[in-house]
């Protein structure tokens, strides 16, 4: 597992700004990846070309459930996911291998009137220079998974 030394998102900054942030969606023109990170953001979207990086909203509390059994029964030294305590966006990593973390978005927004939107979304993942296709398809089995047990 990748060795966690600061905040998930001064890591995710940092990782975005050195071209190691991979999306599974699409390409992102502001994440500037190196070569590296684009043959294996490239690799997972030709493995999971209809991915939907998502958890709708019925389903967000399945979704935090099953990312803190995930953490539970891999003994993964993380604090346990949940939404924001005040509302807004919260960027959390997972560590999946030594060398893959997966960015997860965690979203409470308020509106106002009662009104509100909790979203779960796994878009992205960060990788080093030792990150191979073998760490990819953990990825891709694990978002399978995932999405398996909290889809309806």
């Amino acid at each position: 597992m990748m060795t966690k030394t600061q905040a998930d998102w001064v890591t995710i900054k940092e990782a975005e700004n050195q071209g190691l942030m991979a999306s599974m969606v699409a390409k992102c023109q502001h994440l500037k990846p190196q070569t590296h990170t684009q043959a294996l953001s490239h690799y997972f979207r030709k493995q999971h070309p209809h991915y939907l990086p998502y958890v709708k909203e019925r389903k967000v509390d399945d979704a935090i459930c099953e990312l803190n059994m995930y953490i539970e029964e891999n003994k993964i030294n993380i604090y346990p996911f949940d939404f924001p305590m005040t509302g807004g966006l919260e960027r959390r990593l997972l560590p999946l291998t030594e060398h893959l973390s997966l960015k997860i978005g965690l979203i409470d927004d308020y509106y106002g009137g009662g009104d509100y939107a909790r979203y779960v979304t796994l878009d992205s993942f960060i990788v080093d220079d030792e990150t191979t296709t073998d760490d990819v398809d953990k990825l891709i089995a694990f978002v399978t998974n995932f999405f398996d047990r909290v889809s309806d």
